[in-house]
């Protein structure tokens, strides 16, 4: 094929110099640290706080962020690769349950949460996962096992 001023080129299809360019673009925008802005919506990780930052099993924990979605869907809560029970999810936060996660010589240990949306992680956190503390309670009238943090708080119930 010939340029208008009569040089050589090489005649390629559109799509694949299409492609070519956004991965250049993509690149780009990766070494110039511009992948939050909103020009690359792909590359965005959301923004994730943890409240509570550390407790045991079955401690309720609120993620705070923007952009997990409106609804569930296919998304998920992994702490340390392990599902979370879900509570509650909005756009701007999820309330999950810490899943049965070892800790390995009864000693506090830090894991890693992540959310997932379409087979991607789209933000993590660290939490610190704390040894529970089990115990078996009367107070309903019924012998009852409960788990809560070694401060007292966070009592649960995991029998009922």
């Amino acid at each position: 094929m010939k340029t208008h001023n009569d040089q050589e080129t090489e005649d390629r299809p559109a799509p694949r110099r299409f492609r070519n360019r956004i991965s250049g673009i993509a690149l780009l925008a990766v070494a110039l640290g511009l992948t939050s802005c909103a020009w690359f919506p792909w590359f965005q990780q959301v923004e994730l706080a943890l409240i509570p930052t550390q407790g045991a099993v079955r401690t309720t924990v609120n993620l705070v962020g923007e952009g997990f979605g409106d609804v569930q869907g296919d998304a998920s809560v992994l702490f340390d690769g392990v599902e979370a029970p879900i509570q509650t999810w909005t756009d701007l936060l999820i309330v999950a349950l810490v899943p049965v996660v070892p800790t390995p010589g009864g000693h506090d240990r830090p894991i890693q949460v992540s959310v997932w949306r379409g087979g991607e992680e789209i933000a993590t956190a660290s939490f610190t996962l704390v040894r529970g503390v089990l115990f078996v309670s009367r107070r309903d009238g019924n012998s009852e096992i409960y788990v809560m943090n070694p401060d007292g708080s966070q009592q649960t119930n995991l029998t009922n």
